[in-house]
């Protein structure tokens, strides 16, 4: 399987890449593999510390092409791993992906990279340190490890990828990787679906739809597997079955998103897509694509997709998604800012915000939007970890990219960062993205360490 093509010089790496069969069959043995995992968790468990191992044995092998590949495909899987109970660390992935990715780097020697990933994190810790000295290292850990996982496997990540470069064919092994947990997912959302024995849909999301796990994080992996299925779609070299295959994994995944009446994960996958519109239309082949797959797409969702979702949820879909409430997200991020303003230069800490909001609030909801966590509970010093973000984002778009790697990196920076205001960083998903977005592609390897000399 290829996508846009062009020649990479560097070190030797070891040959990784898949063929369109291969492919297809790799994302079919998903669908029994995460029922499996549903029926038997020991499954699961053993799935995911199989996964740790290669990943592992990989990074001190020096694999660094395969620990990409790898990490995307981890980083789809830490939904996959909550929802079918696997015995295993709750930020296990996240954990996971910042340790291999760090021992891929240290084993490879080439430790150069941009400094903003060390600053982000370094930004986040004197908070942490407060919280210590407060509470105890033991009373910290729990608050301290759930907020500050994400932005570990972060910067780990935007370092990992920032000195690296892959071909093409190894970057859409890499988006066949993630999709394949996904559809795990998504065969536990359908599952849920069939056999449920009264499913009724209402204007709030729905648990038997996302396969008995929080439909928020459920819809939204779901709309990452349809927006890589297009991006696969629009870039992909290949037989007309392969494409409508990728189309046809579009179309049911974001049907799946949309029935567990999380709104979120549509309009994230929806606004990244947007996103990378203005950079594909600059290629002939992929503008070609764009003009007549929407046509196709447009008259399949008027006339056949959004009727018959319409009639199997007794018309609840369309008033779902005409309401445009933020369940309570915008007065937690007021609160969010009052508690900033009180508390101005280094916030609560992390893991405090909770308490912190009982006196805006009168209760102690979770954050739901990262970027207001940082200024209530990191002060100026999360502010200024934000601006990295957004440095991060603008250095992935630098004007020497090609429109192709433009038009992904617009992507994944866009669902994450969409992702961080209605989620935060519950899954390792939108810190993969960040990373992954800064990645080369076909370029020389030498010429990227050399810009970041």
């Amino acid at each position: 399987m290829t996508t846009f093509s062009r020649p990479v010089t560097g070190p030797p790496r070891s040959g990784f890449g898949v063929t369109p069969v291969w492919a297809i069959a790799f994302l079919l043995v998903h669908v029994p593999l995460g029922l499996a995992m549903r029926a038997y968790p020991a499954v699961s468990t053993i799935h995911a510390l199989f996964v740790f191992a290669l990943g592992l044995g990989w990074a001190l092998a020096g694999y660094e092409n395969r620990v990409a590949v790898w990490g995307g495909y981890a980083a789809a899987s830490d939904a996959l791993w909550r929802m079918t109970g696997a015995s295993i660390q709750w930020e296990f992935a996240k954990y996971a992906l910042a340790l291999v990715f760090a021992l891929a780097i240290l084993r490879s020697g080439r430790l150069r990279g941009p400094a903003l990933p060390f600053i982000y994190m370094g930004l986040l810790i004197p908070s942490s340190l407060l919280v210590v000295w407060s509470l105890g290292p033991l009373a910290a850990f729990d608050g301290i490890s759930f907020n500050l996982s994400g932005p570990l496997a972060l910067a780990m990540a935007a370092w990992f990828f920032s000195r690296l470069t892959l071909t093409a064919s190894e970057y859409a092994t890499l988006l066949i990787a993630m999709i394949g947990p996904i559809l795990s997912v998504g065969s536990l959302a359908l599952s849920g679906i069939l056999s449920a024995q009264a499913l009724t849909f209402a204007r709030g999301s729905n648990a038997q739809a996302s396969g008995g796990y929080g439909p928020n994080q459920v819809s939204s992996i779901l709309g990452l597997g349809a927006l890589l299925s297009l991006v696969l779609l629009l870039t992909t070299r290949g037989a007309m079955w392969l494409r409508g295959i990728l189309f046809s994994l579009m179309v049911g995944l974001a049907c799946q998103s949309a029935l567990t009446f999380s709104r979120g994960g549509l309009y994230t996958a929806a606004g990244a897509a947007a996103a990378a519109v203005p950079f594909l239309v600059r290629d002939r082949a992929a503008r070609r694509r764009l003009f007549f797959g929407g046509i196709i797409a447009l008259g399949l969702a008027v006339f056949l997709v959004l009727p018959g979702l319409e009639s199997f949820t007794g018309g609840a879909l369309g008033a779902r998604f005409e309401d445009i409430g933020t369940t309570g997200r915008d007065r937690i991020a007021m609160a969010d800012l009052t508690i900033w303003k009180e508390n101005p230069i280094l916030g609560v800490g992390p893991g405090m915000g909770p308490a912190s909001r009982l006196a805006v609030l009168g209760a102690m909801p979770a954050a739901h939007t990262e970027w207001s966590r940082l200024v209530a509970e990191h002060g100026l010093l999360g502010l200024g970890a934000a601006v990295c973000l957004i440095a991060m984002a603008r250095r992935a778009l630098a004007p020497d990219r090609s429109p192709f790697e433009k038009a992904l990196a617009a992507a994944l920076v866009v669902w994450a960062f969409l992702f961080m205001f209605h989620a935060g960083m519950r899954l390792v998903a939108p810190a993969f993205a960040i990373g992954l977005a800064q990645c080369r592609i076909g370029v020389s390897a030498r010429q990227t360490e050399e810009g970041h000399a």
